[in-house]
């Protein structure tokens, strides 16, 4: 897959990018702000073998956010992964995130971030509120 180029100082990571964070997308935008190489925002299939019936069957979707590493050969490499989760069914979101997260790195080798969204009726992100903390020091 291609991916986008990093971000510039310009292309900085700001309170709005996360409060306006409701679709992959969006969270594609996010990574390449901070300075993954993102791939292009398309839905991967989940395979019969990838994770267990009830947590395959929890996901919507499943994007390949950044591969960061893995070059040259034998390097370490990081998948970061986003799991797009049904908000009904047998397990609540938290856990087939939890049972995603237990099972994804014993099927794959290598360094996981695997990263859950759970989408509303109208298909955007649920989030809980974001708040700034206050300056330290």
């Amino acid at each position: 897959m291609a991916t986008r180029p990093p971000a510039t100082p310009a292309q900085s990571l700001v309170m709005r990018d996360l409060n306006a964070c409701e679709t992959p997308p969006d969270l594609f935008t996010i990574f390449h702000k901070l300075g993954y190489p993102v791939e292009q925002p398309a839905p991967l299939p989940l395979e019969e073998d990838d994770l267990p019936g009830a947590l395959r069957e929890g996901v919507v979707a499943r994007y390949s956010l950044a591969v960061v590493g893995g070059v040259p050969a034998g390097a370490p490499r990081l998948d970061v992964t986003l799991f797009v989760l049904r908000q009904t069914g047998k397990a609540g979101p938290m856990a087939l995130a939890r049972g995603i997260g237990q099972q994804w790195p014993r099927r794959f080798a290598g360094l996981h971030l695997l990263v859950f969204a759970v989408p509303d009726a109208s298909g955007q992100f649920q989030r809980a509120p974001l708040r700034q903390s206050p300056p330290t020091g």
